[in-house]
Formats: structure tokens, C-alpha cells, sequence
């Protein structure tokens, strides 16, 4: 015959995690987040480092020396445009430049 004792107090017991166990699991969370961080911080820093190269590529063949805003419209003194159309590059520079702003 078996005797079954009753917990009077009605808690039960929980093993407790150790210092260890809780440092692992800690240290598990941070990897599962760097695996996912590391690769797409550089893939950013790739993708931002070719946006940059592209907008400075293009910005070369535009140069610009004064710009200013008249009642003519957009006024640029000096400005230079140069580029490739296929298989002929061109070149084109003038004095002074003026945009309107009514019919762009």
C-alpha cells in the first residue's frame, strides 16, 4: 500500500535556472540576432557605397559654376554638360545659362 502526501502550501516546486543556463541562453538569442544583422549591415554599406559611386559618376559630367534665381529664371554662369550617346561623346559649355521657370 502506497501513501500519497498532499502539499499543503499549493506551490509547486520549479527547478531553478542556473547562472549559466540563463548566460547560454542569453548569448543564443544574441547569435540568432547577429546572424541576421552582420550580413545586412553589409550588404547595406555595399549597396550605399555603389549608390555613391554612381550619383558621383553622374554628377562629373554636370558642372555647374554660379547658379542663381532671377526674374528670368534659373541663371547659371558657366555651365558645363558633357556625356556619351552611344558611340559619340559630346562636350557642351557656355558663358551663361538661363532656365525658365514657366516652360522648363
Amino acid at each position: 500500500m502506497t501513501m500519497a502526501v498532499a502539499d499543503t502550501t499549493g506551490v509547486t516546486a520549479q527547478p531553478t535556472e542556473s547562472r549559466a543556463q540563463r548566460a547560454a541562453r542569453r548569448h543564443s538569442r544574441m547569435v540568432k540576432v547577429l546572424r541576421i544583422l552582420l550580413p545586412l549591415t553589409g550588404v547595406l554599406i555595399l549597396a550605399g557605397m555603389a549608390a555613391l559611386v554612381i550619383v558621383f559618376n553622374i554628377l562629373t559630367g554636370l558642372g555647374i559654376g554660379n547658379v542663381s534665381l532671377s526674374s528670368d529664371g534659373l541663371v547659371m554662369d558657366r555651365p558645363e554638360l558633357s556625356g556619351h550617346d552611344g558611340e559619340r561623346s559630346y562636350k557642351v559649355s557656355a558663358v551663361r545659362a538661363i532656365q525658365r521657370l514657366s516652360d522648363p
